[in-house]
């Protein structure tokens, strides 16, 4: 069937064509290549730029009316089109697209779509010619391992590394000598590359290259290949776009070309020591490989090789080109998916003057089953691959331009796509005809992938419930509460009708002693298994009843029972897991399948803590201890040990306790600062409660000001203003001073301007105007253009930057999610109220405006002039950043932050205010945190850095654990509130301690 049926647009550009587009009766994509954003460039095709290059990007479509968005910097570049479902289109590109030499380069094309597509790239010039997958940015990695084919070469070896939006640092471990920006790097070196959002790299050599290993802070697409090969013409061009180590298969099948009648070659790549089992006709070898290595096997015609491996290894065929009928053909370069990728339906495209062919890899039970354009296909030869229960065949597509679907109702199978004519060849594996995700339908939190052919529903994060030895819990979604006597709860169990979600119940045990710590064994109920575990050291663990040998397996699998350096680890196949810490603290993670599916005292898991305390009938409980005595297992223990109210305080503790300086703040009722609420709220439930968090944390600090808050909160929800508790009760702890030769502003002059929340941030929302930036770990906010400068030590900004890590920055992304101190040595300017390895990805938003609304150019002024009475000043315009309840990366818990940067200037001078709501985490994984406390590592930082080395400043204890503390910490009386003037004056780092009423 034909299907170039041409449209050409010009768009606004001096290049001739800038862009064509052709409308293709179907489509080619594949479960891995389908996506939304793309980023390609392309290698040098032969030798300098020349007007008869002809580049194009093949786009197919899934869904009806489908926008997609092509873009390039230089040259510039962009166009719209709309693609449908079943629908191909290919977009021509102008010449000035091809990379020529070694350097940075800004003409990376990018694609971004509404709706999922897939994209084929053709590099296409007289008599040189090779096409490749161009794989979405999700499926991109941070490692991959380079391989350029040896045979025959002429000219240069060449790979390219291409950047996404956000500014990345590349490490490059050569395996051969590469110069770069006038400088030469030999075989085992290492050297760095900074690379700018959507900017490419291009390396040549004249000597091979591969092995070279690529490690990138972000995820970046890599292609590798040659400018050209020289067999039986005078060059042709091979490349392809390589996939991440983390990518990589173990199985593959590789077929020979059905016309060539000499040897090719499969080269196989490792990133770690590798058993490589290959076998070929009824030759079998096994091959020992090292790390970084890149081996080859020849492949004679009409047979197939088969590879299995003990890791992920990289497999690409090159085909060193022939005779095919009276015709030599050149080259071509192709990746080798593995068996685990392949899937049911595929489209392929035969090429004008090639002769097209597919190659099929099959079951051998289901090669029957296989269709082309809905008709069997019949008379092929299959060829059995020896110790596989595969087959392979071939099917001559033709010598014209048309379009073809081959499928297979119900197995998964494996295709190539092969063209070879005059001194010219391609090859690339095709891709899935269809969306196997259109039809399947997930849960709320799932996301659907392909796993071994077929489309599953995969959780999309994983969900955190603690229990402490002190009888603290911590529900999914962050609602922290305590039990008061020694009895049985039921901590979460499976309360959904779905039947696809398998139940279980986890219960907590508490101890019959007077020790403060009293919960000491976990059951666990599942798969007709009662697992029983108890706390301390060597926990014991127990089988029904019995104790097994270690590690266990147990129903084929589906649950695994092992200890690590003595702390128990229960898994099973559907992704609970409990472990425990080395504070003994139960976690109990769940994937986010069962999101909104559990009830018990760790919560619905719905990411709202306000509904978590829920009945077993469903409905919601309205006090504390009635929702947790609702989830209590009977137990005689319980009722022997605990006649009547228990307390884990002593008389003594109790009186210190309920004194004014600690819990009884709460019910003071002549001068109190909630004696207005009272009334409608009775203090008495909350005061009780405070003054057992005290004795069970021996009177710390931090929970305090928790159990004041949440009474607070509960006045303040029911309308009722109350006075300000925060600085009355919790004045700061650090106070630096403003100004050399300047006494400190005392705290308890202060009054506090909060929020309806009972909170020191400004408002913020989208019911605000405000923005959001996208969900992007590491991300940021595109460039924002403020309509007044802002003043930022002596150098007016006139655009800033809100970075998903906590930082607002003038003039530059900032990607870094590992604090550094200050001042910082690449003397980027900006402001850090909270740096570290956020991930809105897990949890949160970053919400941002600038407004010269004048409610709240008045809130500033008025806070501005309390904290700086003697500097002339009124707001006449602001800007306000807020991190709300955002997560850390790698967490599987439901701690998160909340915190805000506020900026404000008359134009003349300038002030920041950083204001701390909540702070429960201060370390990412990637920064060395617990991926179950977010604590640890190199906490994050707060404060600010001008870039000139001299105007910096940095709150105290940041870059510790204590900075977790901050929301307890000001300069300016107020509690969780840090102000600075910022336009010209040094903030020295002088501190003095005040002291509080606690």
């Amino acid at each position: 069937m034909e299907f170039w049926a041409k449209l050409g647009i010009l768009w606004g550009m001096s290049l001739a064509p800038a862009l064509m587009i052709a409308s293709l009766v179907p489509r080619t994509a594949s479960s891995s290549a389908l996506g939304k954003e793309f980023a390609t460039a392309f290698l040098q095709n032969g030798l300098q730029q020349n007007s008869q290059g002809d580049f194009k990007l093949i786009i197919s479509g899934y869904a009806p009316n489908t926008s997609v968005t092509v873009t390039m910097k230089r040259p510039t570049l962009r166009a719209e089109i709309q693609v449908n479902d079943g629908q191909t289109l290919f977009v021509k590109l102008p010449r000035e697209v091809e990379m020529v030499g070694t350097g940075l380069f800004d003409n990376t094309v990018t694609v971004r779509a509404d709706k999922v597509i897939s994209i084929l790239s053709v590099n296409n010039k007289p008599n040189s010619i090779d096409t490749t997958i161009v794989y979405p940015v999700t499926s991109l990695g941070t490692e991959y391992y380079i391989v350029t084919p040896t045979v025959g070469t002429d000219r240069y070896q060449e790979f390219a590394i291409i950047g996404w939006e956000e500014p990345t640092s590349v490490d490059v471990y050569l395996r051969g000598t590469v110069t770069f920006q006038g400088k030469t790097y030999h075989h085992g070196s290492k050297f760095s590359i900074a690379l700018s959002p959507y900017q490419t790299v291009q390396l040549q050599s004249k000597v091979d290259i591969s092995g070279t290993r690529i490690v990138s802070q972000k995820p970046v697409a890599v292609y590798s290949g040659h400018t050209c090969v020289s067999r039986h013409g005078p060059c042709d061009h091979v490349s392809e776009q390589l996939l991440p180590v983390s990518s990589w298969g173990t199985n593959f099948i590789v077929p020979s070309l059905p016309f060539d009648t000499e040897h090719d070659i499969v080269y196989v790549s490792t990133s770690q020591h590798t058993q490589v089992d290959a076998r070929t006709g009824a030759s079998k070898s096994i091959r020992t490989l090292s790390a970084a290595r890149t081996a080859f096997f020849g492949l004679r015609s009409s047979t197939a090789l088969s590879l299995s491996a003990s890791s992920g290894i990289q497999v690409t065929f090159f085909g060193d080109g022939g005779t095919h009928s009276n015709f030599r053909y050149d080259p071509f370069f192709m990746a080798i998916p593995p068996v685990s990728s392949y899937c049911q339906a595929y489209n392929i495209y035969g090429q004008d003057q090639f002769e097209n062919y597919a190659l099929i890899i099959a079951r051998s039970s289901e090669t029957s089953g296989i269709t082309l354009n809905k008709r069997p296909l019949r008379h092929l030869q299959w060829n059995p691959v020896p110790g596989t229960e595969f087959s392979w065949a071939s099917h001559n597509l033709g010598s014209r331009s048309t379009a073809h679907i081959m499928e297979h109702p119900t197995s998964p199978f494996g295709l190539l796509s092969v063209g070879v004519g005059l001194a010219k060849a391609y090859g690339s594996p095709a891709v899935c005809a269809k969306d196997p995700c259109k039809t399947l339908q997930c849960r709320a939190k799932e996301t659907c992938k392909m796993q071994n052919g077929q489309a599953s529903c995969v959780h999309e994060y994983m969900g955190t419930c603690q229990v402490s030895m002190s009888q603290d819990i911590q529900t999914f979604d962050g609602l922290m509460i305590d039990l008061q006597d020694p009895c049985s709860y039921t901590l979460v169990k499976s309360c959904s009708g779905d039947s696809n979600l398998v139940p279980f119940i986890v219960g907590e045990k508490s101890s019959d002693t007077d020790s403060a710590f009293k919960m000491l064994l976990t059951h666990i109920n599942v798969y007709d298994y009662n697992i029983t575990i108890s706390r301390g050291e060597d926990a014991q663990i127990m089988v029904n009843d019995a104790v097994p040998s270690l590690p266990a397996t147990l129903r084929d699998g589906k649950i695994k029972i092992s200890k690590n350096n003595g702390l128990p680890i229960i898994e099973t196949d559907f992704g609970l897991q409990l472990t425990h810490d080395n504070n003994f603290t139960v976690v109990l993670t769940l994937p986010s399948s069962y999101y909104g599916a559990t009830c018990g005292l760790c919560g619905n898991f719905n990411k709202d803590r306000e509904d978590d305390m829920t009945y077993p009938n469903g409905t919601q409980a309205s006090a504390l201890m009635d929702w947790v005595n609702s989830w209590e297992i009977p137990d005689p223990a319980c009722l022997e040990v605990c006649q009547g109210p228990c307390s884990a305080c002593d008389k003594g503790q109790e009186e210190l306790y309920g004194q004014e300086k600690y819990c009884g703040v709460i019910s003071k009722a002549s001068g109190g600062p909630f004696r207005a609420c009272h009334s409608t709220v009775s203090p008495l439930e909350y005061f009780e409660e405070c003054v057992l968090e005290m004795c069970l944390n021996r009177g710390d600090q931090g929970r305090l000001r928790q159990m004041v808050e949440a009474y607070a909160i509960a006045c303040q929800e029911q309308g009722i203003s109350t006075a300000d508790w925060r600085t009355l009760y919790f004045c700061g702890l650090v106070h630096p001073i403003h100004r050399m030769n300047e006494t400190p502003i005392p705290g308890s002059t202060l009054t506090s301007t909060l929020s309806p929340t009972g909170s020191v941030l400004y408002h913020y929302g989208t019911s605000q105007g405000d923005r959001k930036n996208d969900k992007l770990d590491d991300g940021s906010s595109s460039e924002i253009t403020i309509s007044v400068p802002f003043t930022f030590y002596g150098k007016p900004y006139r655009s800033l930057y809100v970075n998903n890590n906590g930082v607002v920055s003038f003039g530059v992304r900032v990607s870094q999610y590992t604090p550094h101190p200050f001042p910082l040595d690449g003397g980027s300017p900006f402001v850090a109220p909270y740096w570290g390895d956020v991930d809105n990805t897990k949890g949160g938003d970053i919400f941002w405006r600038q407004s010269q609304d004048p409610s709240l150019l008045r809130r500033c002024t008025e806070d501005i002039n309390r904290y700086f009475p003697e500097v002339p000043f009124t707001t006449t315009w602001a800007f306000v950043a807020t991190w709300d309840r955002v997560a850390y990366y790698g967490s599987t818990s439901s701690k998160v932050n909340t915190f805000q940067a506020v900026l404000a200037t008359n134009q003349q001078n300038s002030f920041i205010m950083l204001n701390y709501a909540s702070i429960q985490w201060t370390t990412g994984t990637g920064s060395g945190g617990h991926t179950a406390t977010g604590l640890g590592g190199t906490p994050a930082q707060a404060g600010f850095d001008s870039g000139d080395k001299t105007n910096y400043y940095t709150i105290p204890s940041s870059r510790t654990p204590d900075i977790v503390n901050i929301a307890m910490t000001t300069n300016v009386g107020v509690p969780g509130r840090w102000v600075f003037q910022v336009d010209k004056l040094v903030v020295p780092a002088s501190t003095e301690r005040i002291e509080c009423p606690l």
